[in-house]
């Protein structure tokens, strides 16, 4: 089965989707390509059993209040909720209560940005490293551990691996001084996007996976094989690949991954190797009540986090306040997974409740064991499509999204999160910037007749 087309746009993500809505928008007909059989990428909204909200397996957040996504929220009709912030600490079997929760977030960030600074200019570091260097008394070493347990919460990042540098940049921005999620999950807006599309200009296509990209003088060809194993040839004037960074990263002959041919130019590959996917494994469960207001005669009734004790593999657990809600979402990220990795599902919903269990006391744990309706664990490594969570920038890796954000040979444009600046990295907001970005580059060479 063969095509034409103006623009193939390979990842049905929100990077992918955003730039398909821009293209359209101009005139050109885009041919979109998704390898899974659902849109939306590693922002993955399903509905449980007996959960009255939808349930995010990936990216939950708005984070801060990007333009992109506000405007696209409001284009069609949905409207965001501000999570709240009150945050309850297990320290020595009992929950305290963060008075001021962003406070040991700003020491952090203020120590970080101090250590990133005395790098020589022109260099970097790793984060462990360049704290090491300016940690000086008892309460910088604490104020470290906390920076550094950030790097692994937040990035889901290896501390020893991460780029000093470019997490004091990203931290530098707002995009944690406020958190907000859409009403209905993200998944309606990416259902609400391609209904939008008109299918006179956009072929969407699910379960096809592009496994091969060819450069020409006159354009791009792109091979695609379907779910039933017919294959696909769309030619193209140009084309944006916004597989996530672990699938550009795989090995070629591996399951899911595109071949460029030729192969992508040497600063880009270099690029490339400078970042890497954060690890995340990401536990929802779903229990018969809220079991947490129920304890301490109702004190952790408005508690939107709660954070285990040092050590625990799942450090946070968090609520879907204000939304009232049966769930509650563990978290573990960066080298905290470690211990999980080698766990089948039912062990690392097991060492959940372990956490849940040094965090609530043996009463909260058994209410919450008693309670339980329904678990799920999700680990984007094992998706072939996916292949890790949101990057994070390695030493060395500062400037390595704008470089894999240039367009190559004015036909190819690599976005998504991965090649987001403006400290937007990780984040939903991101990968829509990068998508409208490399679109409305190829709609100006479009206009020119290039």
């Amino acid at each position: 089965m063969s095509s034409i087309c103006d623009v193939v746009v390979i990842g049905a993500g929100p990077a992918g989707l955003a730039a398909t809505a821009v293209l359209a928008d101009e005139g050109l007909r885009v041919e979109l390509l998704e390898a899974r059989e659902r849109l939306g990428g590693r922002a993955y909204t399903i509905d449980a059993p007996g959960v009255s909200m939808p349930v995010e397996l990936g990216a939950e957040f708005i984070h801060g209040m990007p333009e992109v996504t506000s405007r696209l929220l409001r284009r069609f009709a949905i409207s965001r909720v501000e999570a709240t912030n009150t945050q309850f600490t297990a320290r020595h079997g009992v929950l305290v209560a963060s008075d001021e929760p962003d406070e040991e977030s700003n020491s952090a960030k203020k120590l970080l940005a101090r250590a990133a600074a005395m790098v020589p200019m022109g260099t970097d570091e790793s984060v462990a490293q360049a704290l090491a260097r300016v940690t000086t008394s008892e309460s910088d070493r604490m104020t470290a551990r906390s920076a550094e347990a950030m790097v692994a919460e937040l990035d889901a990042g290896d501390p020893s691996r991460a780029s000093v540098c470019a997490i004091a940049e990203e931290w530098a921005g707002d995009i944690w001084t406020m958190l907000a999620r859409p009403v209905g999950g993200y998944g309606k807006l990416w259902k609400a996007l391609a209904e939008s599309f008109d299918s006179r200009s956009v072929q969407l296509r699910t379960r096809t996976i592009a496994t091969r990209l060819t450069r020409r003088e006159d354009g791009i060809a792109v091979s695609a094989s379907g779910l039933a194993g017919e294959m696909h040839l769309i030619q193209a004037r140009y084309a944006i690949v916004t597989l996530p960074l672990g699938v550009l990263q795989a090995p070629a002959e591996s399951p899911g991954t595109l071949a460029f041919e030729p192969e992508l130019p040497s600063d880009v590959r270099d690029a490339l190797a400078r970042l890497a996917p954060g690890h995340v494994y990401k536990v929802m469960l779903a229990f018969s009540t809220p079991f947490w207001e129920r304890l301490e005669e109702g004190r952790l009734r408005d508690a939107a986090e709660f954070r285990t004790p040092e050590g625990s593999a799942f450090r946070t657990l968090w609520t879907m306040l204000p939304t009232r809600s049966t769930l509650l979402c563990a978290w573990a990220s960066g080298p905290n997974t470690e211990p999980l990795q080698q766990l089948a599902e039912a062990e690392i919903i097991h060492a959940a409740f372990n956490d849940i269990d040094a965090t609530f006391g043996p009463l909260g744990a058994k209410i919450a064991r008693n309670e339980l309706t329904w678990a799920h664990v999700h680990d984007w490594r094992r998706d072939p499509f996916a292949r890790g969570a949101y990057s994070y920038s390695l030493t060395g890796g500062s400037d390595a999204r704008a470089t894999i954000a240039k367009a190559i040979d004015g036909r190819l444009w690599i976005a998504g999160e991965a090649t987001a600046t403006n400290n937007e990295a990780g984040t939903i907001a991101g990968a829509l910037r990068s998508g409208e970005r490399a679109a409305r580059e190829i709609a100006s060479l479009s206009r020119l007749g290039r």
